[in-house]
Order: structure tokens, then sequence, then C-alpha cells
């Protein structure tokens, strides 16, 4: 693993690339992201697994540090996403993968990648702090016009709260999906990247929806057999970046 920081930086991506401007897709096409990710990690299904597992174990051990660990997860995920999606391109052009490709992604534009991660987590940190601002205002307005009392206005408070912050981190998701694909395949800023991202999404939320709801359905089936359909369903999703860049935004 000691070459992993000092090898030259992976290839670009064969898939021909299409000016920057999103496909608006069908909807439908949120399942065919799954179905094609599926065939992906199916090719070399133990690598795969490995990969996600080396992943996960990294989260959890950097998670235990407090503050800084969960900080420093969150900087450098679109970091291992970037790793993820190279790896799907050379599994896709017939390459042998390996543990070490979850890396990738520290060799190809690991600067604005973690700067990815930290604008992710700034505008979640913003959505949180404007969702209590509501809150806190509708609340108190709330027991103005209704006579509650304290007790009552602060038992409203987290429901009023829940709605504004599902919007801004479902806004903020939006903005993120295809980024990390778009930094680490085309030589644009985070902002344009993040621009691009959102107006992807918006464009095509039918089929965000779709894919959702069905990542969904397909945690709800993995969880049942002993959690052992985690093993499958977490790189289909770490695949799923790379599917759904390359239907929007790459060759039709």
């Amino acid at each position: 693993m000691s070459d992993f920081f000092t090898d030259p930086a992976p290839p670009r991506p064969t898939p021909v690339l299409r000016p920057l401007e999103p496909r608006r897709v069908a909807a439908g096409r949120g399942w065919r992201w799954i179905v094609d990710a599926f065939y992906i990690v199916r090719t070399q299904p133990l690598t795969w697994v490995l990969m996600s597992l080396a992943y996960l174990v990294l989260a959890i051990v950097a998670g235990l540090v407090p503050v800084v660990g969960d900080a420093v997860v969150s900087l450098l995920a679109p970091v291992f996403a970037a790793g993820f999606i190279l790896a799907a391109i050379k599994a896709e052009q017939g390459g042998e993968l390996e543990v070490g490709d979850l890396f990738a992604g520290f060799r190809s534009r690991v600067g604005p990648l973690v700067v990815l991660g930290a604008a992710y987590l700034l505008l979640i940190m913003v959505a949180v702090l404007a969702a209590l601002l509501v809150a806190v205002a509708f609340g108190a307005g709330t027991g103005v016009l209704t006579g509650a009392t304290p007790a009552d206005a602060e038992s409203v408070g987290p429901a009023l709260m829940m709605v504004p912050l599902l919007i801004g981190v479902l806004l903020v998701s939006l903005a993120y999906w295809f980024a990390p694909a778009l930094i680490v395949t085309r030589d644009i800023g985070v902002l344009d990247a993040m621009k691009l991202s959102f107006k992807a999404s918006l464009a095509n939320w039918p089929a965000m929806l779709v894919a959702s709801l069905a990542l969904a359905m397909l945690l709800f089936l993995a969880v049942l057999p002993l959690f052992l359909g985690l093993l499958l369903w977490m790189p289909v999703v770490w695949v799923c970046y790379y599917t759904s860049w390359k239907d929007v935004f790459g060759d039709a």
C-alpha cells in the first residue's frame, strides 16, 4: 500500500465526453443507473466488496476521533468517491481492479476534491442553522398567536425544523451528486462542478427520485439476510456516481 500515493496519476476516462451541458433523461433511467452499476460490480465482485469494506473501516476508525474524525471523513468523502468512479471506468475498460484503486482519487485532483468536501460540510452546517432559525422563528410566532406555553413551543420546534432541514440537505445533495465525477473527469473548478451538478439534478429529478427510491428499497432487502446484502449494495451505490454521470454528461 506504500505505492498508492506515489504512483503516477491514473489515466483519464475514455468515454466520449460531450460539452458541459447535462442531458435530460427519462425517469426510468434512474433504475438503469443501478442496473448498469450492478453489471460493472458483477464483473469483479470480490474486489468491489473489499474496496467498500476498506472504505467503511477507514470511515469508522476516523469517526472514532472526537470532532476531528467526522470532519476528516466529510472532507475526504469526495476523494474516495472519485476513487470508486475511476475504478468503475477502469473496470468498464476491462482493467483488473485492485483494492488500492480505492485511493485513486488521491492521485487525481485531490485538492479540488477536498475543497468539494469542505463546501459540502459547510453547506450542510448552513442548512442546519437555517432550519434552526426557521424553527425558532415559527415556533415563537406560533406561541404568540395560539397562546402556547414555552413547553409547548419546545415540542413544536423540532417538528418545524425538520421540513426546512430536509429541504436544505436535499438541495445540497443535488449540488454534490455529480460533482466528484465532474471534477475528476473534467478539469473544472469546484463551484462550476457544483453548479452543473445542481442543474443536472434539477433537470433529471424524476430519474434521481426513481434511483433514490430504488436504492432505499434495495437497502431494505439487503439488510434482511443478516446484513449480508450490504456487501453488494454498497459498491453498487458508489458505482452509481459513475453510471449516472455517464448517462447525463457522457456520450449518448
